[in-house]
């Protein structure tokens, strides 16, 4: 049932982010060829009527927390930390006329440190899977050791 209502919500918070890229393209803070997208939004397991996701700006990569139904003032819900499996995150809650309500975890403030769209775009993917992984319990994978550790029996930690 809450997915006929994440398209408009999301739809909204991109618009929403997108009236405000005018006033930060004139501060010098957005960077071009970047645009406002909104990635990987689900509802949170123990709090369904929030929806977590990325979203790219020109000026930012975030983690945001998004109600399903449109607010108006930030509630408790959002201004609380936040934990996935050993993270504990700090989601400032804001308002903006769309999408309302929202609550936000800064992950890259320096947008220049990404190619082009599809390189913010896989940074904000794989961001948001690690904190789905914590979440969920899932280990991180082990790297793989050097060609050169392998041979000389060093575990991968303990490489420099």
């Amino acid at each position: 049932m809450w997915r006929q209502f994440v398209p408009a919500r999301l739809a909204q918070l991109e618009q929403g982010f997108a009236t405000v890229e005018p006033r930060m393209r004139a501060l010098g803070l957005a960077r071009a060829g970047l645009r406002v997208q909104a990635l990987g939004f689900e509802p949170l397991t123990e709090e369904p009527g929030l929806l977590l996701g990325v979203l790219v700006t020109p000026w930012c990569l975030n983690l945001v927390l998004l109600p399903l139904q449109h607010c108006d003032r930030p509630g408790p819900t959002l201004a609380c930390p936040r934990r996935f499996g050993d993270w504990a995150l700090e989601f400032q809650p804001a308002t903006l006329a769309e999408p309302g309500a929202y609550a936000s975890c800064g992950l890259f403030s320096d947008m220049g440190r990404f190619a082009d769209q599809a390189a913010a775009q896989a940074t904000g993917e794989a961001s948001l899977q690690a904190l789905r992984d914590a979440a969920a319990g899932v280990a991180p994978a082990a790297p793989s050791p050097s060609r050169r550790g392998f041979l000389f029996g060093r575990p991968p930690e303990a490489r420099a």
